[in-house]
């Protein structure tokens, strides 16, 4: 399988969807793709935050053995808020399916962020995620697409206004 291939089938997109993305078009195979994407996503984000209002729903129920505890029903409420503001602005954000092409060589760097230790509060867990860089932008990457270009690789992205890539080409001449 060649590298273009091999892209068409990570990003999930065809040659006659690249056609219509360099046009400035999403398909309508790429717009229920990313409509099942972003439905994924939000079951994923209310299920954590559902599963969280449960866990201090018991957890109020074990210490305080009594339903007249103010945290009964108020924190896992705020955290099902919560959970639905998130799933809305990513709704509407994923909503924006006009079409930016980025370009450029691409380079892999690795991130380092900080996050909070739920175990213990005062401190911090560093990690590193892997990202892709190209024209100003940095996506989200893994070692899958890190074989797939190699770093230095021009390359055309097609990308949504929700930051979604629906396709990308070599610009380079093609090394199989």
């Amino acid at each position: 399988m060649d590298r273009q291939a091999r892209l068409e089938s990570y990003f999930d997109f065809t040659e006659d969807d690249l056609k219509h993305n360099g046009l400035g078009q999403v398909t309508g195979r790429q717009k229920q793709a990313l409509q099942e994407k972003t439905k994924k996503e939000a079951i994923r984000l209310f299920g954590v935050f559902a599963g969280l209002a449960v866990v201090f729903i018991f957890l109020d129920r074990v210490k305080f053995s009594s339903s007249s505890s103010p945290l009964s029903w108020l924190l896992p409420t705020v955290l099902i808020g919560v959970a639905v503001v998130s799933i809305l602005l990513r709704i509407i954000k994923r909503a924006n399916i006009t079409l930016t092409s980025v370009s450029g060589r691409v380079d892999f760097v690795w991130k380092e962020e900080k996050i909070y230790d739920m175990e213990n509060l005062n401190r911090n867990l560093v990690t590193r995620r892997l990202k892709m860089q190209v024209g100003g932008r940095s996506f989200d990457a893994d070692a899958a697409l890190k074989n797939i270009i190699e770093a230095g690789t021009n390359v055309r992205f097609h990308v949504t206004g929700g930051g979604d890539i629906v396709s990308a080409e070599f610009l380079d001449n093609p090394k199989e």
